[in-house]
């Protein structure tokens, strides 16, 4: 991992979140989109391990807790009635805090790197645009780590912006106002990472850029092989 990018990115989230310039969401993009990907990902869950008596959901590159939230309405709503571990995942101190602020069980490292012992056995390994920023020679590792974390027939989510695989600098939007880092990938490289890692796919949701034409926003959804 490029330390030093990665330490630029946290920095930036956190500088955000201080000065309140954070939003989980953006006007326009989200009216189109909605909570389609996380009902998604509940109902996949639910679909293969609704009769479990707990169900251990993580979310990496969790941001302010927003997903994890969403996940434990969604699955109320949907009526499982199991206990439910949730964990998040993130390498912001001041998203780690936010998340603690909404009683979430959240860890502070850098996924590519720290020990997986306390995300392992999950049922839902869960990314929205968290690994992002993770440079395009470390992306393999990301996705093998998320499908290694997951239980036999765990349902995978890994999302990115799609074009040709490269790495570039995000200019800045109404939403995060600061240039970041991006890297970009194509969805049969992503589609071929997961099944490479007994990871089959079951779901794709894609939705093009309300801004820029060059790119779309992508959720490959996976079931781990048991």
């Amino acid at each position: 991992m490029e330390a030093t990018r990665m330490s630029d990115t946290a920095r930036q989230y956190d500088d955000l979140m201080k000065r309140q310039k954070w939003s989980p969401m953006r006007a326009g993009f989200w009216d189109r989109v909605g909570d389609t990907p996380p009902k998604t990902a509940v109902r996949l869950l639910l679909r293969h391990h609704s009769n479990r008596a707990r169900l251990k959901i993580i979310d990496v590159g969790c941001g302010d807790g927003h997903d994890l939230v969403l996940m434990r309405e969604l699955l109320t709503e949907l009526g499982y009635r199991g206990d439910l571990d949730l964990v998040g995942l993130d390498i912001s101190a001041e998203m780690v805090k936010a998340c603690r602020q909404k009683s979430l069980n959240v860890i502070q490292d850098d996924f590519c790197s720290m020990s997986l012992a306390p995300l392992s056995g999950a049922h839902l390994v869960w990314s929205n645009m968290g690994l992002i920023h993770v440079p395009l020679a470390d992306f393999p590792t990301a996705v093998e780590r998320m499908v290694s974390v997951a239980a036999d027939n765990g349902i995978v989510c890994v999302s990115f912006k799609t074009g040709n695989d490269s790495d570039k600098i995000d200019p800045p939007d109404e939403r995060i106002p600061v240039p970041r880092y991006t890297a970009f990938h194509s969805v049969p490289t992503v589609a071929s990472l997961m099944e490479k890692n007994r990871c089959a796919i079951v779901s794709t949701i894609d939705i093009p850029s309300e801004t820029d034409p060059s790119y779309s926003y992508c959720w490959l959804f996976g079931q781990k092989k048991s």
